[in-house]
């Protein structure tokens, strides 16, 4: 599963590192991956896990008031994790990758890879 969502607060305020905790431990808890990009105003979030506990999350991720979904794309079954290994990364995405991920180069019907890839490429390149 993967969506990008408006954040209320701007990037490095406390509430990103209450999101990043809750985020690890309930997928820890669930064993689950993933990865949550952050930019100045914005989250893009990738989630892996059986269709069932994805679902839960994502329900409570919805129900969240520290951000506004502003687009998810539907879930897929994927052959292998990307983020095997890591219960919940975290790292920067440009404005180029927030640009990418509500563009018309990215429909609903984007691969999931080719999403994950090109959203790895552009957190990368900021390195």
């Amino acid at each position: 599963m993967v969506y990008i969502s408006l954040a209320l607060h701007p990037m490095g305020h406390p509430s990103d590192q209450e999101i990043l905790q809750q985020s690890d431990a309930r997928c820890r808890a669930l064993g689950m991956t993933g990865f949550l990009f952050r930019t100045g105003r914005y989250f893009v979030q990738v989630l892996e896990g059986t269709a069932r506990d994805v679902w839960t999350v994502m329900t409570a991720i919805r129900r969240d008031p520290r951000h506004d979904i502003l687009r998810e794309w539907p879930p897929v079954l994927a052959p292998q994790r990307t983020f095997d290994g890591w219960s919940m990364g975290y790292g920067p995405l440009d404005r180029d990758g927030v640009l990418f991920m509500l563009s018309k180069n990215c429909p609903f019907d984007t691969p999931r890879d080719a999403l994950v890839d090109q959203l790895l490429r552009i957190s990368a390149s900021q390195n």
